[in-house]
């Protein structure tokens, strides 16, 4: 039977981030899986820099069209890391967000160019 580190208690699981033994009084939830405490601490409770970072460049892409091209796999990436645990769960909606607006400008742009294109052609 494996002990938790700080308590010498038995273990109920393992931390999702480092793998640490955790007992029932060190387990803590995040996005339903398990974490230690240090973990938690270590991922914080504000968005990821990466999060914001993707919101802004969907923003940006309002007006400039290429940020967003790079604001959408930036989100994407991001998400995938909170979902796995490596990332603040408080950064989820800035992600979201940054996702959706990025590929709405994307998509706006690509249909912008293409009626350009169209009308130089034709």
């Amino acid at each position: 039977m494996e002990l938790c580190a700080p308590h010498g208690e038995a273990s109920v699981g393992s931390c999702t981030r480092c793998g640490a033994f955790i007992c029932e009084r060190c387990r803590r939830w995040m996005s339903e899986k398990p974490f230690c405490a240090e973990c938690l601490k270590r991922l914080g409770d504000r968005p990821s820099r990466e999060a914001v970072w993707a919101l802004g460049l969907a923003t940006l892409g309002l007006l400039l069209w290429v940020p967003a091209l790079v604001a959408f796999p930036l989100a994407q990436r991001e998400l995938e890391r909170i979902a796995q645990g490596r990332a603040p769960e408080a950064g989820r909606d800035f992600a979201s967000l940054a996702r959706a607006l990025a590929g709405f400008v994307s998509v706006v742009g690509a249909v912008a160019i293409a009626v350009g294109l169209y009308r130089a052609f034709s």
